[in-house]
């Protein structure tokens, strides 16, 4: 009596993470070759051949996008890299960030608000004095730069840039008194 054995057969199809692949026999299956199948001669306990049916899928891409705008002299520490003015934007790669453990990508993009500045130039009096942000402000010192802490329309710092010259008090020599009408 001829005995005839079942097929040995196996299928193969996990997720994969964008970027793996799995030999099967030499064949390297990824995502531009997802599927097939493979014989294996004699592979089976009883010496037939077996199958195995190759169907890969693949979890989409993680990708994510950091797009802020910051105050002057801000900056954002991404992945252990410091984003700020002299570097504003670059991308970043997270092994294992994704919720299915691959790696992620993040894309970083910065912009910093213009910096707030105004200026104060006024003339007084000999032995006048302006008090801005708590400073006095005279002869003896007549100039400066003040910060003013989260005081811009967007929260940021301001600068205020003090400048103050003083005009000579003038006094007359006159004596008498005039009422009026009198000249």
């Amino acid at each position: 009596a001829i005995e005839v054995l079942p097929e040995a057969s196996a299928s193969l199809s996990p997720t994969l993470c964008p970027g793996e692949s799995r030999m099967v026999n030499g064949v390297v299956y990824d995502e531009s070759n997802p599927a097939g199948t493979e014989v294996f001669p004699n592979g089976s306990v009883q010496g037939c051949d077996s199958t195995v049916n190759v169907n890969l899928s693949f979890y989409p891409e993680a990708t994510g996008q950091i797009t802020q705008v910051l105050c002057t002299g801000g900056s954002l520490i991404v992945n252990g890299t410091v984003y700020d003015e002299a570097n504003p934007a670059g991308t970043e790669a997270i092994p294992g960030g994704s919720a299915q453990g691959c790696d992620s990508v993040v894309n970083v993009s910065l912009s910093f608000y213009p910096e707030a500045t105004g200026q104060i130039a006024q003339v007084l009096c000999t032995g006048g004095s302006l008090v801005v942000n708590g400073t006095v402000y005279d002869q003896a010192n007549p100039t400066g730069v003040e910060i003013l802490p989260n005081a811009s329309a967007n929260g940021c710092d301001s600068l205020v840039e003090v400048a103050l010259s003083f005009n000579d008090v003038v006094s007359f020599g006159l004596t008498g008194t005039l009422c009026p009408g009198e000249s």
